[in-house]
C-alpha cells in the first residue's frame, strides 16, 4: 500500500505540473485503486484537450 500511495502522490504532482503522459505512466499498475482511475481519466481527457495556460489543477465537475 505504502507503494501505492507514493505513486499516486507522484503521479498528483504530475498532473498538477501539466505532465498528463507522466502521470499516466504511474498510474498505470492500478486497477483496483479508485482514486487513481479518477485521475487516470482526467489525464486523459486533459491530454487530449490541454487546459488553458492560467489552468491551477482544479477540477471542477460539470455533471452529477
Amino acid at each position: 500500500m505504502p507503494r501505492l500511495i507514493g505513486r499516486y502522490e507522484e503521479a498528483l504532482e504530475a498532473y498538477f505540473s501539466r505532465r498528463f503522459e507522466e502521470a499516466l505512466g504511474l498510474l498505470g499498475d492500478a486497477p483496483d485503486d479508485v482514486p487513481s482511475q479518477v485521475l487516470a481519466a482526467r489525464c486523459r481527457r486533459l491530454r487530449g484537450d490541454p487546459p488553458p495556460v492560467d489552468w491551477n489543477g482544479v477540477f471542477v465537475a460539470r455533471e452529477k
